[in-house]
């Protein structure tokens, strides 16, 4: 399969998200080819680690990459303040600079009402609020009514395809982040390699240049 790099529309800024089932060869080169930031996978409910967590980050950050975290968060499970505590204890175990940290929601029992699933998102997020953090909400796109105003930046997933690389517009990426919508995942595990990484992996657009890129992870002015 064919390694594309970043869209690079003017006024946007290109993005990852990568967990255990990838590796990088190259980091410099996912970098080269127009990547600013990346989303690496720390845990998974109450008590799982991702073990690709540090390898991942360090490689990247070491490339240039602003770093974020998610947590994979499990409804069953419960708990939505002890799951949010160990998504940013995870990811911040090393002792480096990680404050953007998402809540992955997208998993959760059959039939559970919407204002649960909504209450339990609002303990997660206001706890991550807690750390010190910045909450970022990840959640399929088609759910997004059900989660309005929610007082965080919105991390929506909708796929053209699931089995077809496919690249969007500049005019669908600005139609798709407006109001609360402020990150894109558009193309999934099924979608373009990025160069420098020999497997699929998420590809993402963010609503802003570098310069915002960088306030919004938290970084002061360079």
């Amino acid at each position: 399969m064919t390694a594309l790099p970043a869209l690079a529309y003017p006024g946007f800024c290109d993005g990852l998200d990568l967990s255990a089932v990838q590796r990088i060869d190259d980091a410099a080169a996912v970098y080269a080819a127009g990547f600013r930031f990346a989303f690496c996978k720390a845990t998974e409910g109450l008590h799982g680690r991702d073990p690709a967590y540090q390898r991942l980050t360090s490689a990247l950050r070491g490339a240039g990459l602003h770093i974020g975290a998610y947590g994979f968060a499990h409804v069953s499970q419960g708990q939505p303040r002890a799951q949010a505590r160990h998504a940013y204890d995870t990811a911040t175990a090393d002792g480096r600079h990680v404050v953007r940290v998402a809540m992955d929601l997208e998993d959760c029992p059959p039939g559970t009402p919407w204002q649960a699933l909504r209450d339990f998102a609002a303990e997660y997020l206001d706890e991550l609020r807690l750390t010190g953090g910045l909450p970022l909400f990840y959640l399929p796109e088609s759910w997004l009514q059900h989660f309005g105003g929610m007082g965080v930046p919105m991390w929506v997933a909708q796929y053209r395809s699931v089995t077809q690389a496919w690249a969007p517009t500049a005019e669908q990426v600005a139609a798709k982040l407006v109001g609360e919508v402020e990150l894109w995942q558009f193309s999934g595990n099924a979608g373009y390699r990025v160069p420098g990484i020999p497997v699929d992996c998420d590809r993402n657009v963010f609503r802003g240049d570098e310069a915002a890129l960088r306030a919004w992870f938290g970084l002061p002015e360079e």
